[in-house]
């Protein structure tokens, strides 16, 4: 691939973005549509992720407190539950974070 007056091998999975966005940005409507697509599909994609772990955080959560009830009910040390429910923090950003000690 030439960028500028550097030439390099690169893989095509590498040269078609650079040169795809290139285009965009020296004014290729093509190319700006097709990377306006590939933005819109990749920011589409996170948040189906962002959801999906999201749903992961909460069936966890729920999994925790069962066995944070459990132990308390048998007497065991509710301490060695972890992560605490509370700790498994749902945001809105990757989807959940862990906060305090955890196994």
């Amino acid at each position: 691939m030439r960028d500028g007056g550097k030439v390099s091998e690169i893989s095509i999975r590498e040269a078609l973005p650079k040169s795809l966005f290139l285009a965009a940005m020296n004014g290729n409507a093509r190319s700006q549509g097709v990377a306006f697509d590939w933005f819109q599909a990749a920011e589409i994609q996170y948040a189906r992720d962002r959801v999906e772990r999201q749903q992961f955080a909460r069936t966890w959560q729920q999994l925790q407190q069962a066995e944070l009830e459990t132990a308390a009910t048998e007497g065991a040390d509710t301490r060695l539950v972890l992560p605490h429910p509370d700790d498994i923090v749902i945001d809105d950003d990757f989807g959940y974070h862990l906060v305090g000690p955890f196994d």
